[in-house]
């Protein structure tokens, strides 16, 4: 009989460990998809904090490196700028140095601001276009036209206003000659000689305020020199979103009253 429990209970636990067997793969997903349940949001979370804060980081990576890519294009241009004035600008030397005339000082790119350098050169080409050492002054206004419509003005210069004021320094370090004497007159009726004729005027050094008056009448006579098309050639100066301004030179068909939210534009011409 004791024999006959003893099966009783070995089966029993037979069955019961058959039992858990089978019911342990069923109640071990149950409790992962409670855990999973409890715990999904929590891990999406932090899957996309990890994931934000990498994108910010390669976009701040990326935005700073666009700006000083920008910048750094921008130095590289006015740079390149400034050696292709230096070239022609001493192109231009050789041409004033070839009639007797004093050339024009022009540093060395790197040496000194890179507009400095551009107007240096500007002067000297202006220079070697006109006709000859001894010209009126009035030759100068269609030799700055000349200039603008070969190099349009950029943020590195020169403007006109760096052209007038580099061309009247050149004039005021090497002041013009006196005219020449004029010619004896001719024979008198007894055949004495002539009286002879009268002093050349003094050379006059012009100013940049002259300068520009004489460009700004070359140009109200002929608008087709830098404005083919139409227009006036003005200084048109724009309000920028940071409260800035920047200028710039352009062909001014017409103007309009700016809307109050829009960047405005003062129009003025060389002649102020």
């Amino acid at each position: 009989m004791d024999d006959h429990r003893t099966d009783d209970a070995l089966g029993q636990v037979r069955e019961g460990v058959h039992e858990l067997a089978e019911a342990a793969p069923t109640e071990a997903r149950r409790v992962v998809r409670v855990e999973l349940k409890r715990w999904w949001p929590k891990l999406i979370i932090s899957v996309a904090v990890v994931v934000l804060l990498i994108v910010v980081g390669g976009g701040y990576a990326i935005v700073d490196l666009y700006f000083k890519s920008a910048a750094t294009s921008a130095t590289l241009s006015s740079l390149q700028q400034a050696q292709a004035a230096k070239a022609a600008g001493e192109k231009a030397n050789s041409e004033l140095q070839a009639r007797g005339q004093p050339t024009v000082p022009i540093p060395d790119p790197g040496s000194a601001p890179d507009p400095t350098v551009i107007a240096q050169a500007a002067t000297a080409q202006v220079l070697a276009s006109l006709s000859g050492r001894y010209v009126p002054f009035t030759d100068l206004g269609p030799a700055i036209a000349r200039y603008f419509a070969a190099n349009p003005v950029t943020p590195a210069g020169p403007s006109p206003q760096q052209l007038f004021d580099s061309i009247s320094a050149y004039y005021q370090a090497n002041p013009p000659t006196p005219a020449k004497d004029g010619k004896p007159g001719a024979d008198g009726a007894n055949g004495q000689d002539g009286a002879n004729g009268k002093d050349g005027k003094d050379g006059h050094t012009p100013t940049a305020e002259e300068i520009q008056a004489i460009f700004a009448d070359y140009l109200r006579q002929h608008p087709e020199a830098l404005c083919p098309n139409g227009g006036q050639f003005a200084q048109i100066r724009v309000q920028l979103a940071d409260g800035g301004a920047a200028d710039t030179w352009q062909c001014v068909v017409a103007t309009y009253p700016a809307p109050s939210k829009t960047p405005s534009t003062t129009p003025t011409s060389p002649g102020g």
